[in-house]
C-alpha cells in the first residue's frame, strides 16, 4: 500500500515568519506543527516514524539526543523506520504535541538541488562546509579536487557543456544459403523477401542480437538478391 495519499506528497505547512535563505536545506517543526528551514549542522531532536506499529499513537517517536539533520535521519533509519514524513494537517499537528515547549525538531522534509536537465541523479560532491552561500543558486567546480561549490548564477566563470554522445553505426555483410521447402516459391516476391528477412531477424534476436539492429537485402550489380547456386561451388 502507498505511505501517501492522494495531494499528501505536496503537503506543506511552513510558517509564516519563515524566510527561506539559501543555505537552509533542513526542516523542523516546533509545538504548533508549522515549520521552518534551518541550516542542517544544527542540533536539533529529530523525530521518528514507526512504520512497524500498527497504534497510531506509537508512530512518531521523539529523539532522546539532538544532533544534526543527518544525524538524525540515521539514527532513525537505525532505531525506526525513518525521519518523519508529515502528510496532512492532523499530523503536523500530532508532531507538534511530542515536540518540548519552545523548542524545535527535525522533520523528514529537506530542499534539494536540481540539474538543468531535470534529471533524478542524487550523485552530491561538495567541498567542506559547502553549500554555504546564503544567495547562491547556482555551482561550480571547486579547482582540480573536482568538488562543488555554490556561487550566485550572476557570477561569470567558464562553463562545461554536455552532449550526447555519438552512436556508432556498423554495418556487416552476411551471405545465406537459402533452400526452400517449396520450390514454387518465388523468391524475386517482395513480400516473400521481407518474410524470410523477418524470419531471420527473429532468430537473430533470440541469439543475443540487438532489437535495434535493422537488417535488409543487398542487391547484386544486376540488380538481383537472390541467384541459384552453381552445381560444384559453395
Amino acid at each position: 500500500m502507498d505511505y501517501y495519499g492522494e495531494g499528501e506528497t505536496e503537503f506543506r505547512n511552513w510558517d509564516s515568519s519563515d524566510v527561506k535563505y539559501i543555505d537552509q536545506h533542513c526542516v523542523v517543526t516546533g509545538q504548533y506543527g508549522t515549520w521552518w528551514d534551518l541550516i542542517c549542522d544544527q542540533n536539533y531532536y529529530s523525530v521518528c516514524y514507526n512504520g512497524k506499529t500498527t497504534i497510531i499513537s506509537e508512530r512518531f517517536i521523539l529523539s532522546n539526543e539532538s544532533m544534526t539533520w543527518d544525524e538524525g535521519q540515521s539514527y532513525c533509519r537505525q532505531h525506526y523506520t525513518d525521519m518523519a514524513s508529515v502528510r496532512n494537517l492532523a499530523e503536523s499537528r500530532k508532531i507538534g504535541n511530542i515536540v518540548p515547549k519552545g523548542n524545535w525538531v527535525w522533520i523528514g522534509l529537506f530542499r534539494d538541488w536540481s540539474w538543468s536537465d531535470q534529471s533524478n541523479s542524487s550523485f552530491r560532491y561538495w567541498r567542506s562546509r559547502a553549500p554555504n552561500n546564503r544567495y547562491g543558486n547556482c555551482v561550480s567546480v571547486f579547482g582540480k579536487s573536482g568538488k562543488w561549490e555554490d556561487y550566485t548564477c550572476g557570477t561569470k566563470l567558464p562553463f562545461c557543456c554536455y552532449g550526447a554522445p555519438a552512436v556508432t553505426k556498423t554495418q556487416q555483410v552476411v551471405r545465406v544459403k537459402l533452400i526452400p521447402k517449396c520450390q514454387n516459391m518465388v523468391l524475386t516476391d517482395p513480400a516473400i523477401q521481407e518474410a524470410i528477412l523477418q524470419h531471420i531477424k527473429k532468430e537473430l534476436t533470440g541469439k543475443g542480437m540487438s532489437d535495434d539492429a535493422k537488417l535488409r537485402w543487398k542487391e547484386q550489380p544486376d540488380g538481383k538478391i537472390f541467384h541459384k547456386e552453381e552445381k560444384g561451388k559453395k
